[in-house]
């Protein structure tokens, strides 16, 4: 196995850019985006949770 493909292996995020790039996001990190992201998941799983909760206590007053 070359050192190339090994320190690949070991290194499964090496084609991964953890520094800020600059692609038309007004100078904002990586980094940002992806708590952004986060930030919108975890909203997004806490209604859902709060929405089906709902659902099922209607579902069982209505039978």
């Amino acid at each position: 196995m070359s050192s190339c493909s090994r320190g690949r292996a070991q290194r499964p995020w090496s084609g991964v850019s953890l520094g800020r790039r600059h692609h038309g996001h007004g100078g904002r990190s990586q980094w940002t985006e992806i708590g952004q992201l986060a930030a919108i998941a975890a909203l997004r799983t806490a209604l859902k949770y709060f929405i089906q909760r709902e659902l099922n206590l209607l579902s069982v007053r209505a039978s």
